[in-house]
């Protein structure tokens, strides 16, 4: 433990506690890094956790899970530096650590005796709960599933994240007596006062009619949370580069198949995190860019064999962020 705290006091003490913080700028909660990185500097890590917990209660999930390279390590001054950024998500990871129920007290006994439910227990979920009970109102969490969490612990790879700190998470919620309800769908019969919907927006793009051998990627990764592997020793093909499809590519090398991604653009161009990326390549995935799937191919006796794609390249869109693509006119087949 002495170890890591040296390690994250030598990453504090690079800050350069710019006049206009762009790290606090760019991170979507707008986290107090230089304030936070400064308490550090001197010792006060108690002062450092307060602080961070005043705009954040997810540090436990968002120091492994968000993309910092489009955030908070992303657009800090010394990015172009030997050393590179200032990687503030080891310092809130280290942080997190130290994080437990003891922490939280209701910071008002609020009179109005308002009833709220909040449908969907996932991050959004549980953040709203949080910052609603420590307000002093009556909070009621609901979820289809039977734990908190969302696609947290109901998808994603134990590989890439250890989804036991939601056990944190549940203490903190009983220590403001945020009741937990599970295996309840929403319905027509909930008496409360106001109800917050939290429910997520996972949806898979359906872009081929259903088939035995064309599976939908989040359901995929859930079968795999629960150690149901349908795909194992094949010639997989993965349409997509966000970072489910990077998930489920790294989940299917574990199952001992042969992996390729095929993107309509560049990896360049994709919506996942290079960390995600990188760590899919150093799996063994292979990636197929400028292919934009088509139709499947299928053999004689209706068994699939391979996926039809337009061969693209990369254009200026004004209206994007990224470049977009267009057809070249010409296809391909790729075996799967």
């Amino acid at each position: 433990m002495r170890e890591k705290l040296d390690n994250i006091k030598n990453i504090a003490q690079r800050c350069l506690k710019c006049k206009k913080p762009l790290c606090k700028e760019y991170c979507p909660l707008h986290n107090n890094i230089p304030v936070i990185l400064n308490y550090i500097n001197n010792d006060q890590i108690v002062e450092a956790k307060k602080e961070l917990l005043k705009t954040t209660n997810m540090s436990f999930i968002c120091s492994k899970l968000c993309d910092h390279e489009k955030s908070c390590y992303g657009h800090c001054a010394l990015r172009n530096t030997s050393d590179g950024s200032i990687a503030f998500y080891e310092v809130e990871n280290y942080l997190s650590t130290l994080i437990s129920e003891s922490d939280y007290e209701k910071i008002s006994n609020n009179k109005i005796k308002s009833k709220i439910a909040v449908i969907g227990a996932g991050v959004s979920g549980m953040n709203v709960a949080i910052e609603l009970a420590k307000l002093g109102l009556d909070v009621t969490l609901f979820d289809k599933n039977n734990q908190i969490g969302g696609v947290i612990t109901d998808s994603l790879p134990n590989f890439r994240f250890n989804d036991n700190v939601v056990n944190v998470l549940v203490a903190i919620l009983k220590k403001l007596n945020v009741e937990m309800v599970f295996n309840k769908e929403f319905g027509n019969n909930l008496n409360f006062n106001y109800i917050v919907f939290a429910t997520g927006t996972m949806l898979s793009k359906k872009i081929f009619e259903d088939n035995a051998s064309v599976y939908d990627g989040i359901k995929l990764l859930e079968d795999g949370k629960n150690n149901i592997q349908k795909i194992n020793n094949a010639n997989s093909l993965v349409i997509g580069a966000g970072n489910v499809a990077m998930d489920v590519s790294r989940l299917l090398v574990r199952s001992d198949n042969k992996v390729n991604i095929v993107y309509r653009r560049n990896i360049a161009n994709s919506p996942a995190s290079k960390k995600e990326i990188e760590m899919a390549i150093n799996d063994g995935v292979n990636l197929i860019e400028l292919r934009s799937p088509k139709q499947l191919v299928f053999d004689k006796a209706n068994k699939l064999i391979g996926l039809e794609v337009e061969i693209t390249e990369l254009i200026k869109d004004d209206n994007s962020t990224r470049l977009s693509f267009k057809s070249t006119g010409e296809c391909e087949t790729i075996p799967c």
